[in-house]
C-alpha cells in the first residue's frame, strides 16, 4: 500500500524536493523596526512634574512610615520599614528620566 497524497510535504527534506514553500510554525517576522516615540515639551513637562509629585510623596510617606515604626517594640518592624523605604524610593527615583 502506498502512501496518502499529502497537499503540503511532511517534513522540510520533502518540501525542500518538492520545492513546496510551507510556512514555519513559531517563527515571527517584524516587517520593520519599531520607531522610538517622539513627545513634545509638553508631554515631557508632565512627566517630569508627575515624577517629582511621586518622590516629594513617597519621601514624606517614607518619613511618616519611619516615624511609626520607630516607636514599635517588635524589632524588625524599623528594620522592614528602613528596606522597604529604601526601596520605593529607588525605584520612585529610577524610574524618573
Amino acid at each position: 500500500m502506498g502512501r496518502a497524497a499529502h497537499p503540503l510535504p511532511r517534513s522540510g527534506a520533502e518540501a525542500r524536493r518538492s520545492g513546496v514553500n510551507r510556512p514555519r510554525l513559531g517563527v515571527a517576522k517584524l516587517s520593520a523596526a519599531p520607531r522610538p516615540a517622539r513627545y513634545d515639551a509638553g508631554e515631557l513637562a508632565a512627566d517630569r512634574l508627575i515624577h517629582l509629585a511621586g518622590l516629594v510623596l513617597g519621601g514624606a510617606g517614607t518619613l511618616a512610615l519611619l516615624g511609626i515604626a520607630a516607636r514599635s517594640d517588635a524589632p524588625g518592624v524599623f528594620l522592614a520599614s528602613l528596606i522597604y523605604s529604601a526601596s520605593l524610593l529607588a525605584m520612585l527615583g529610577s524610574s524618573a528620566r
